[in-house]
């Protein structure tokens, strides 16, 4: 342990090393990329070495990393066109996450005739965000098939990394809230609708909730723009709606973007009632009663925590009937998979509250009292997936059930905001880092679920 690559005894040792040119015909190396963020520096690279050099990664103050921690992928453009150098497979490029930071990044190596630098760049900044970070991490090519075993390796651990700095830092942010109307002063209900890239539905909502008796005497309706962008023009607007509407609301203005789970939080904080509703902006009830139907679930039913209704696409299909986990095995992963999913509702075999192991978030009821004990929607998320699912398991984990009630039906528009998050590709490069950090949590409790 004393002599592994950085430790004080390999130092020390390095130190005595003289420097020497790169031995030719044995080793090779390049780094084509070093990313800095505030918590360290991603590098890129490919690297042929035989078995009596060593090799690592060094930041400008000498601080050394070994190259056997990066995450190796194959390179063919390497094996086709790199050194003649013996190469036994193409797996020769990697990707390395150094904790430390610094202008300039050095791939080190060193055989029986000293130390030599096979290459030096400067590293490039990347900006402030987990996104801008991530944007700029997905671009680094690899296999998709490998893309859990890298994102533990390097992705995860810097984004971790950066969002825990950025949470230490960070200051609160500013929610300042306006109400709009006359909303009920005791609600048994609170109703919590986080608004990111779109803001029109909520004239759609509000047309909805008016004609329900029930939301109107027991019910608060409570948005949390998440968009500054949109921030001057729901101001605008809110007030025109309620009078049109007449249905009352209020909003918590935050001035960021700080993601799907830290609104729904920061809703939860300004609720008064005992039960809270998690709902998106483009889900509409089918019909009056729909709220209180949840909370009632909940009321009959202790041994029950965290409870959702039936969504239905636009057309009358089944989007939403309760999740469950299912394996991967192209990617070695659990993912989420809606149950009947397109089916006719006429099929679905659930006909009244029945429990399943995951529900969505994109409408979910539970007692203030059981969210509290779980410490709410867990930010660890990058741009949202699998909140809903940690959610249900934690929930679960107190000794309560999941469950699902197919006689309250609402329409699901689905993924309204999603575009305004960035290009395909990298959704769904996003959708896998999270898929990972979620299965190193809990794939052990899902192994158990599907058994």
């Amino acid at each position: 342990e004393q002599g592994r690559v950085g430790a004080p005894l390999w130092q020390a040792a390095a130190s005595f090393l003289p420097d020497t040119p790169v031995p030719t015909g044995i080793v090779a190396g390049m780094i084509d990329q070093a990313l800095s963020s505030r918590v360290g520096v991603v590098v890129a690279g490919w690297c042929v070495q035989n078995r009596l050099t060593q090799v690592w990664l060094e930041d400008p103050d000498g601080r050394a990393r070994s190259l056997k921690q990066a995450y190796w992928h194959d390179r063919a453009d390497v094996l086709a066109n790199g050194p003649a150098l013996d190469m036994p497979s193409a797996r020769v490029g990697f990707i390395a996450d150094l904790k430390t930071a610094g202008p300039r990044v050095r791939l080190c190596g060193a055989s029986r005739k000293g130390r030599f630098v096979l290459a030096e760049t400067d590293t490039k900044m990347i900006g402030g965000s987990a996104k801008d970070v991530a944007a700029h991490l997905y671009k680094i090519p690899s296999a998709r098939i490998d893309i859990v075993k890298r994102a533990h390796l390097v992705d995860l651990a810097h984004l971790t990394r950066l969002q825990r700095q950025l949470e230490a830092n960070g200051t609160a942010p500013r929610i300042e809230t306006t109400t709009y109307g006359v909303p009920a002063t005791k609600p048994e209900i609170s109703v919590i609708v986080p608004l990111y890239g779109r803001i029109d539905f909520v004239e759609h909502q509000l047309l909805a909730f008016v004609n329900d008796p029930d939301f109107r005497d027991r019910a608060e309706l409570i948005y949390v723009l998440d968009d500054p962008r949109k921030e001057t023009a729901l101001r605008g607007h809110a007030p025109l709606w309620e009078q049109i509407c007449g249905c009352p609301f209020r909003v918590a203005y935050t001035g960021r973007n700080s993601g799907f789970s830290t609104a729904c939080n920061i809703g939860a904080e300004i609720a008064k009632a005992d039960t809270l509703i998690f709902l998106n902006s483009d889900v509409f009830p089918k019909a009056p009663g729909w709220a209180a139907a949840l909370k009632r679930d909940l009321d009959d039913n202790d041994g029950i925590g965290i409870v959702a209704p039936r969504l239905l696409f636009p057309d009358g299909g089944l989007q939403h009937a309760g999740m469950v986990p299912y394996w991967r095995p192209a990617l070695n992963i659990w993912s989420n998979r809606h149950q009947y999913m397109g089916f006719d509702p006429a099929l679905d075999p659930a006909k009244t509250l029945t429990e399943v192991p995951l529900v969505t978030g994109a409408c979910v009821a539970l007692r203030r009292r059981d969210f509290d004990a779980v410490g709410g929607w867990s930010r660890d998320y990058l741009l949202g997936d699998f909140e809903d699912s940690e959610l249900c398991l934690a929930i679960n984990k107190l000794g309560l059930s999941v469950a699902y009630d197919p006689t309250i039906s609402l329409t699901h528009i689905e993924r309204q905001s999603v575009p305004g998050i960035g290009e395909a590709s990298f959704r769904e490069y996003v959708t896998l880092l999270n898929a990972a950090r979620f299965n190193r949590r809990w794939g052990r409790k899902l192994s158990e679920i599907t058994a």
